[in-house]
């Protein structure tokens, strides 16, 4: 019987996990090419200045397109962000 509730136990926790994926995967589909661009370049640890440089931008639309990014994810600031993608990239690690 504790393997059966054990067998239950982990078949939920992959559901728990599948569908905080699937959840991720449509605030993700939410960006604009440009929001993925500079999500990822966050992510890397650049400044909202060197991202304006890299991407051949503006400082005021890299600021509005990393806002419109917190707000798609409803998330508060960068280090949760951050946190939250690298989160999605360990689940993604789980299912393989």
């Amino acid at each position: 019987i504790s393997r059966v509730r054990d067998c239950f136990e982990i078949s939920n926790k992959r559901k728990q996990a599948e569908a905080i994926q699937n959840a991720s995967r449509k605030k993700l589909d939410q960006l604009t090419e440009r929001e993925r661009e500079v999500l990822n370049l966050l992510v890397a640890g650049n400044s909202m200045k060197s991202i304006a440089s890299i991407s051949g931008t503006s400082f005021q639309a890299v600021a509005r397109h990393r806002q419109r990014i917190l707000d798609k994810l409803g998330l508060e600031n960068d280090v949760v962000l951050t946190r939250w993608v690298m989160e999605q990239e360990y689940l993604r690690t789980l299912d393989r």
